[in-house]
């Protein structure tokens, strides 16, 4: 899985040097994206960089599978069914359940977000986004918060298409 981290900055100038202390402490340089308001396909790039389905999809089949495995347990009692059937029968209905909530709550919530965005490009701000590793995301924040960064977010994704990634 992939972790973008996304933060604002005031001015082309600030961000370039955030992009340089980041390539200087090893992320590469086609990980990390600029987005203008200049940029003919902001819209499409932020919508990929901050969409957090794979993050909502994982939480919510996680959550709701154990759940409904529970409740599917306790119900099972009530209803003089086998336990480990109750159990296998909730968890199932609970994971899909939570899989199809999970990915409305995480593409709402990164909808969101790149609203945000793109409303502060209007006011002249700029975006750096960060494709990196779970293990690396939080340097890179670091990096972004320090360099002045605002509104920071960190979205989780399986991986880009290569159309996206282009800024």
């Amino acid at each position: 899985m992939e972790t973008t981290i996304t933060g604002v900055f005031n001015n082309v100038g600030d961000a370039d040097r955030v992009i340089q202390q980041l390539v200087a402490s090893g992320f590469p340089r086609d990980a990390i994206v600029l987005v203008t308001n200049d940029n003919p396909n902001r819209h499409a790039i932020l919508g990929a960089e901050t969409s957090d389905v794979t993050r909502g999809f994982a939480t919510g089949t996680t959550v709701a599978g154990i759940g409904g495995m529970i409740g599917g347990m306790v119900l099972s009692s009530f209803f003089g069914a086998s336990f480990w059937a109750g159990a296998l029968l909730g968890a199932a209905l609970g994971a899909l359940a939570g899989a199809v909530l999970g990915s409305m709550i995480g593409s709402g919530t990164g909808h969101q977000v790149q609203e945000e965005y793109e409303h502060l490009l209007e006011t002249g701000a700029v975006v750096i986004a960060v494709d990196t590793d779970r293990e690396h995301a939080q340097r890179a924040q670091s990096i972004l918060h320090a360099g002045g960064g605002s509104a920071l977010s960190r979205s989780v994704h399986r991986r880009h298409p290569p159309a996206q990634r282009t800024a």
